[in-house]
């Protein structure tokens, strides 16, 4: 049996803790269009109800009906703050809105969100449990600012600090999401996930990337890049694999969802295993992560880094790749070679198929069979002799060579006498004096 990966079943159990005694820890979940990342969130939200921990929502793209399980929806622990209902339009009317309805877009929007989920995290923490606060997604605030998404998140890991351990704030962030037409951010503005993963804002931080499975497996067939169903000491992850992910996922060119419209046009489209298909099993996808902060990760892949003092925690990073698999409910963890084709990943060694009814009675490794001895002379196989013999080199010594001085003496003088005839042109002026040259 295939063994899951390290990170994914104890993030989904929440039994992941913080090095910093009473820090609640931030996930940041990444996903693109070509691998979304709606699924797993929709896990993370089903184990915690399942485990009858309370959950804040603030839900800023999806509705609560796509993210909250039909069993859950209307469960006691779900407190809501919605910031996707209110009108698109300002609204004339002095009547305020609902509770936990919130108008992002206002005049004061931002305040107004903060006060809400503020509220809701104290009222949710009064009830000693473990709190489960989903933000989807920091690109809805985008346009407020990354310094307002910074002080958003500040606050609700300072909120939940101090309250039962286990205790989480996940955040949805899109690689590359297009701004909003209307937005004003200046060129200097940082950019939004070097923010979230900072460390002055969480000493506490995992970063999960999903991915498609038809790319690492091109990256290991086409480029050669080391990807080993299961690393170790001897056999790890290629160390350019995470630049080769990021430039992949930050490219502008191409359309990945357009088929070509003539054989000339390169076909760049890329199969959605996880969210491409409706039902049944087998679509998956990889999982990039990272984890700084986090004192109880169960196993490290190898080619992690580690931190040689407790205190070094906060500022080192471990790295690992695992797979996502779809089921007929959801989605669970599963290993990459579960996710991954071994028929296309040139770091995986198949065996050789055997002749059917022949059995195998040696394990002796196969070696490419030796190439003939090869001469080191190149004129051994011409047709003719291109060496000379001792007469013959010394016979043509003794030929006297035209226009060469005998005995070694250099004639002085020399030049070059000419008479011109009736056609010559005898101009000494410079036809190309005009040429700037």
């Amino acid at each position: 049996m295939a063994q899951r990966g390290a990170l994914l079943p104890p993030l989904l159990a929440n039994s992941l803790l913080p090095s910093a005694a009473g820090a609640a820890p931030l996930v940041v979940l990444s996903d693109s269009l070509l691998q979304p990342g709606f699924l797993l969130l929709r896990e993370i939200i089903s184990t915690t109800l399942d485990r009858t921990d309370p959950l804040l929502l603030i839900s800023l793209e999806q509705t609560p009906s796509r993210l909250i399980p039909s069993a859950h929806r209307s469960s006691p622990l779900i407190s809501h703050v919605d910031g996707i209902s209110a009108p698109p339009f300002a609204s004339t009317s002095s009547t305020p809105l609902p509770a936990g309805l919130v108008d992002i877009h206002a005049e004061h929007g931002m305040q107004q969100l903060e006060k809400a989920v503020l509220e809701a995290i104290k009222q949710k923490k009064s009830e000693g449990k473990k709190l489960l606060v989903v933000l989807d997604s920091v690109d809805a605030l985008a346009e407020k600012g990354v310094h307002a998404v910074f002080s958003l998140v500040k606050k609700v890991l300072k909120a939940l600090e101090g309250g039962p351990s286990g205790s989480r704030l996940v955040v949805l962030h899109h690689t590359h999401f297009p701004s909003p037409p209307s937005s004003s951010l200046s060129p200097s503005e940082p950019l939004l996930l070097p923010t979230l993963l900072s460390p002055n804002l969480s000493p506490s931080t995992l970063h999960l990337t999903l991915h498609p499975s038809a790319l690492l497996e091109t990256l290991s067939s086409n480029y050669g890049l080391s990807i080993p169903l299961h690393p170790t000491q001897s056999n790890p992850l290629d160390l350019r694999l995470t630049f080769f992910l990021e430039s992949f996922t930050s490219r502008s060119w191409g359309d990945p969802f357009t088929r070509p419209k003539s054989s000339t046009e390169e076909d760049e489209r890329v199969p959605l295993d996880l969210g491409g298909r409706e039902s049944g099993d087998g679509g998956g996808c990889v999982v990039e992560w990272s984890v700084r902060g986090v004192s109880n990760v169960p196993t490290l892949p190898a080619g992690a880094v580690v931190g040689r003092k407790p205190e070094q925690t906060k500022r080192i990073l471990s790295r690992g790749l695992e797979g996502l698999r779809r089921t007929a409910s959801g989605v669970e963890p599963a290993s990459l070679e579960q996710v991954l084709d071994k028929r296309k990943m040139s770091s995986v060694t198949l065996p050789l198929p055997t002749p059917s009814g022949t059995p195998t009675t040696s394990t002796a490794p196969i070696t490419a069979p030796s190439r003939p001895s090869v001469d080191p002379n190149p004129t051994s196989l011409l047709p003719f002799n291109l060496s000379l013999t001792t007469s013959q080199a010394a016979a043509r010594e003794t030929v006297p060579l035209p226009f060469v001085p005998t005995g070694g003496v250099v004639v002085p003088g020399g030049g070059i006498d000419y008479s011109p005839d009736g056609g010559d042109d005898m101009d000494d002026d410079d036809p190309d004096e005009d040429l700037e040259v």
